[in-house]
C-alpha cells in the first residue's frame, strides 16, 4: 500500500508506528528533488510505501 503525505512530521509518526513490531525495508531516502520515501512491512505483514513529497 503507498501512502503520500505533504506534512514532514505526519510522515514519521506513520512510520514510527508502522515500524513497531515490524520490519524496516528501507529507511528515508530522498528519490527526486521534493519527495522521500520509506518502506516498511508492519506486524501484520502489510507492505506500505510512505512517500512525503514536498511541494
Amino acid at each position: 500500500m503507498t501512502v503520500t503525505f505533504d506534512n514532514l512530521d505526519e510522515h514519521k509518526s506513520v512510520f514510527d508506528k508502522l515500524s513497531v513490531d515490524g520490519n524496516v525495508i528501507f529507511d528515508f531516502f530522498q528519490t527526486t528533488i521534493d519527495t522521500n520515501l520509506v518502506c516498511v512491512i508492519d506486524k501484520f505483514g502489510i507492505h506500505w510505501y510512505l512517500n512525503y513529497v514536498t511541494e
